[in-house]
C-alpha cells in the first residue's frame, strides 16, 4: 500500500551544460577568463564548443563570464 504524497522538495542545483558559439577561442591548457563569451551562469563541468575551430573547454572555476576560467 502507497502512502500519501509528501511535500515537493527544494529545486537541485542543475547538471552540466554544453554551449556553443564562437567567442571562445585558443589552445591554452591554463585556467583563461573568456569575458567576451557572454556566459553568466558558468558551472565547474560545463562544456563550451567552438564550431569554427573545433575546440572544446571545460569550466574549472564557477562563475560568470568574468570570474568563470575554462581550460
Amino acid at each position: 500500500m502507497t502512502g500519501p504524497a509528501g511535500p515537493k522538495g527544494a529545486t537541485g542545483q542543475r547538471g552540466s551544460r554544453w554551449n556553443v558559439g564562437a567567442a571562445m577561442t585558443g589552445t591554452s591548457t591554463s585556467n583563461t577568463a573568456f569575458t567576451g563569451s557572454g556566459i553568466t551562469d558558468a558551472m565547474v563541468n560545463d562544456i563550451y564548443l567552438n564550431p569554427s575551430t573545433g575546440n572544446v573547454y571545460r569550466c574549472t572555476v564557477a562563475g560568470n563570464a568574468s570570474a568563470a576560467r575554462w581550460v
